[in-house]
């Protein structure tokens, strides 16, 4: 996955939220939570392609290959965010 993706999603869903938002501004406690909970679901996937990023360059390095040979590749998941680790 591309890092456009997340950010593509976040940005479409905060332009919805605030669209939402100027057309009823007695929304404002609703457009803030959309907008948080965008933000925290942004994070939580940039942080799982990363940590999934680092995995792929852990397994696939030729230093790491010389020194030790992968066990195992677990995927973990901690609410919307998921990655592999590799033991």
């Amino acid at each position: 996955m591309s890092i456009i993706t997340p950010v593509d999603k976040f940005l479409r869903g905060v332009l919805s939220a605030r669209e939402s938002f100027i057309d009823d501004l007695d929304e404002f406690p609703k457009f803030e939570q959309e907008v948080r909970d965008l933000s925290q679901c942004l994070a939580a996937e940039l942080i799982s392609l990363t940590l999934t990023e680092m995995d792929e360059l852990i397994r696939s390095s030729g230093v790491r290959k010389c020194i030790y040979q992968v066990q195992r590749r677990d995927s973990r998941s901690l609410g919307p965010m998921s990655s592999f680790r590799t033991d």
